[in-house]
Formats: C-alpha cells, sequence, structure tokens
C-alpha cells in the first residue's frame, strides 16, 4: 500500500527553503520513494509539500526520525495549514488503460 502526504504551508520563499531541506531529509528515510517541493501560483505564500512512502508504517517512522523531528516540528509547528496523508487507490498514466486501480 503506498501512501501520499500532503503538506500544506504558509510563508512563501523562506517556508519553501525549509520545506526542501525536509524533502531531504526525508529522502534518506527508508521506505521514502520520491517527492516534490511546490509553491502556489495562485496564492502567494502557500507551499505544499508532496511526499510517497512504501507504506504508513514508513511514514511513520519516518516522523519519529530526530533529523525529521528537528527540521519537521517547527516548521509544521509555524507553517502548517494542514498534514493529510492518503492510501493510494486508483492511479492514471502510460498504458492501455488511462484509470487502474491498484491492488
Amino acid at each position: 500500500m503506498r501512501i501520499d502526504v500532503v503538506i500544506r504551508l504558509r510563508g512563501g520563499e523562506a517556508v519553501a527553503a525549509q520545506a526542501r531541506e525536509l524533502l531531504a531529509v526525508l529522502h534518506a528515510r527508508p521506505g521514502f520513494l520520491g517527492g516534490r517541493v511546490g509553491q502556489s501560483v495562485e496564492d502567494d505564500g502557500g507551499v505544499a509539500v508532496l511526499a510517497q512512502f512504501a507504506d504508513l508504517g514508513s511514514w511513520r517512522r519516518a516522523l519519529g526520525a530526530t533529523d525529521v523531528k528537528l527540521l519537521a516540528t517547527p516548521l509544521l509547528g509555524a507553517h502548517a495549514e494542514s498534514v493529510s496523508t492518503y492510501e493510494t487507490a486508483d492511479e492514471a498514466g502510460p498504458g492501455p488503460e488511462p484509470v487502474r486501480r491498484r491492488p
């Protein structure tokens, strides 16, 4: 079961820089599959961190790691609008079926 994590933040470029640092630390955690940091094109100051983990346990263990806590706690405490975790159920991409259900 793949997990998608969406973290919405406020604060512009300074927060985006901290979000990139957080993503770099998450990258080193077991079960991390990939991620990105985006800045809103419609809402000045909006930043999003999108991360994928192999499973819910990998995400939870990553949050418990000391290096992640040191970056995430002040960032999320001061700037987070929301943190949401989703299990991937359907996905789209190249291939014969445009949208397919994950087993």
